[in-house]
């Protein structure tokens, strides 16, 4: 069970990039969810801007942060490599890796 969504976004002069996070209320994991709203926002910006540069690129996307469920705590850092570790607190980051959508 979904307990909330947010889409967050970093505009800069050639990307956007796309933060979605998904809390739930229950113990199965909602990293799915959250890549897929990080991807859907990715490519409704393409969307939206195919007229002004059909060149567009949609960049990595990818897990970054996930906590609680059985596995644990994961981790992606700055440099794109994952960590691991354990706690007990519940709720999923995916954003994307570089550049979402580049002109």
């Amino acid at each position: 069970l979904v307990g909330a969504v947010s889409i967050n976004f970093e505009i800069g002069d050639d990307f956007v990039a796309v933060e979605a996070h998904v809390d739930t209320v229950d113990r199965t994991g909602v990293e799915m969810e959250a890549l897929h709203a990080a991807s859907m926002a990715a490519l409704t910006i393409y969307d939206m801007c195919k007229s002004a540069d059909r060149g567009m690129v949609i960049g990595d996307l990818a897990l970054w942060e996930k906590t609680g469920g059985r596995s644990g705590t994961f981790r992606r850092s700055e440099d794109g490599h994952a960590d691991g570790a354990s706690a007990d607190v519940t709720g999923v980051v995916a954003r994307s890796h570089e550049n979402v959508v580049e002109s």
